[in-house]
């Protein structure tokens, strides 16, 4: 009993490092944001706040990465069991994140060292 709560306390750890990464903060054009912002009215406030505050965040829509961030380093695709998923890489911050993204979402991002 021990060992298998260890094991589900461990998972929960690896999961949690995984989906919480670090924000980092990109200042957006403000000329650049305000077009954005006209040309995408359907933009949530949550996308609206990311932009603002220059931050990443599972939840935001891909087009808003792309806007903070421009065009992913490398992409690719894998083919999970619910679906096609997405992964676009950056260098952000000293380093390299990977954002995956499933229906036009930003669904994790991943740390990379």
């Amino acid at each position: 009993m021990k060992k298998r709560s260890l094991v589900l306390i461990g998972a929960a750890i690896l999961f949690t490092t995984v989906s919480c990464v670090k924000e980092v903060y990109v200042k957006p054009n403000p000329t650049e944001t305000d077009t954005f912002l006209s040309q995408n009215p359907d933009l949530t406030d949550f996308d609206k706040d990311c932009i603002a505050n220059g931050v990443f965040k599972p939840g935001m829509q891909s087009k808003t990465l792309h806007f903070l961030l421009g065009e992913p380093k490398e992409k690719t695709t894998k083919q999970q069991s619910w679906g096609t998923q997405e992964v676009w890489m950056y260098n952000v911050g000293g380093g390299k994140k990977l954002f995956s993204i499933e229906d036009g979402g930003v669904v994790g991002i991943e740390e990379m060292k």
